[in-house]
């Protein structure tokens, strides 16, 4: 946790303190920490095992009803989406797909929905009811990929 508090310290933003929520923790802990934060983080990895902690901990409405700030990161971002916290579906990592998965996998889901790939280091940040696209990133809809915004 220390690297991704760095991040942060690097654009000047702070933590007073930093916890870290997984397995090891009691559920009250879990509930504790989520409701007295700030900023959670949902961090990358698997994306169904983060789900299935989610679940497990009952804690997907007490991350819906946050006021606060809340980032996803790769698999974390994905969630976010799952979890009803933002409209847009991301594609982590979309530069390390092949196009043979990107056309047979993914490509058919545009027709319902609304894909963003995100290369690694850009950004969709959502606050209020404006969306910021920093970094490059495709939107991918109805079957079309078209780039939306690029790191210049």
């Amino acid at each position: 946790m220390l690297s991704i508090s760095s991040w942060f310290k690097a654009i000047n933003i702070e933590f007073k303190r930093v916890s870290v929520i997984d397995e090891r923790v009691s559920t009250q802990e879990i509930m504790n920490e989520l409701m007295n934060a700030s900023c959670i983080c949902l961090m990358g990895g698997d994306t169904k095992r983060q789900m299935d902690f989610i679940n497990q901990y009952e804690i997907a409405d007490v991350l819906r009803n946050h006021q606060g700030v809340i980032v996803g990161l790769s698999a974390g971002a994905i969630n976010m989406a799952r979890l009803g916290l933002v409209e847009s579906h991301v594609l982590p990592h979309y530069n390390n797909y092949k196009n043979e998965y990107l056309e047979n996998e993914i490509m058919p889901l545009t027709h319902n929905k609304v894909i963003y790939g995100l290369h690694d280091e850009a950004v969709i940040a959502h606050s209020d009811n404006n969306i910021f696209y920093y970094g490059d990133i495709f939107e991918l809809k109805d079957g079309v990929v078209r780039q939306i915004s690029s790191r210049k």
